[in-house]
């Protein structure tokens, strides 16, 4: 008897949500599906830079304080209960929104919004997939350092925003 096939795939994407002269911020998707798997894998990865002076930027950057981390998780909670594009379950939400570091690593900025993804199952079930929210930066003032926000809010019109490669 011959051997099974092995099927395996391996697929990725990159779109640069943001790159002008003062940001820049990626955003990576990563497929995979493994031999005898019931579905897919799906894994987000970010990356943000401030451009002068160049620095990467994650979330320990990002926030003021531990204080300003439990103000962020209400506000991701309060977006996620009230958007009207789907009713979504509370306890999750609280859950995959608590005030660690963790829940909150995956972010990009755009010209005028921090953009956080939220992983499957993070804050729902499976079925739901990934889900997004946007805070705009003004709303970000006590979350955010203000030298940071400062720089967020720059932008220069040249931005080459959602701009996406498939390999």
């Amino acid at each position: 008897m011959p051997p099974e096939p092995i099927i395996v795939w391996l697929r990725g994407r990159y779109e640069v949500v943001r790159r002008d002269s003062y940001v820049i911020s990626l955003r990576y998707t990563i497929e995979r599906f493994s031999n005898y798997a019931a579905h897919r894998g799906i894994e987000t990865r970010v990356q943000n830079f401030i451009i002068n002076p160049f620095q990467p930027l994650t979330i320990l950057e990002l926030i003021e304080s531990k204080d300003s981390l439990k103000q962020l998780a209400e506000l991701a909670r309060s977006e996620l209960l009230s958007s009207n594009e789907r009713k979504r379950d509370h306890d999750l939400v609280i859950r995959g929104t608590m005030p660690k570091y963790e829940n909150f690593m995956l972010f990009n900025f755009h010209e005028y919004a921090l953009e956080f993804t939220f992983e499957r199952y993070q804050i729902g079930c499976g079925a739901e997939g990934i889900s997004r929210i946007y805070l705009h930066y003004h709303m970000l003032n006590a979350i955010v350092k203000p030298d940071v926000l400062d720089i967020l809010q720059q932008h220069d019109g040249f931005s080459e925003s959602m701009f996406t490669r498939e390999k």
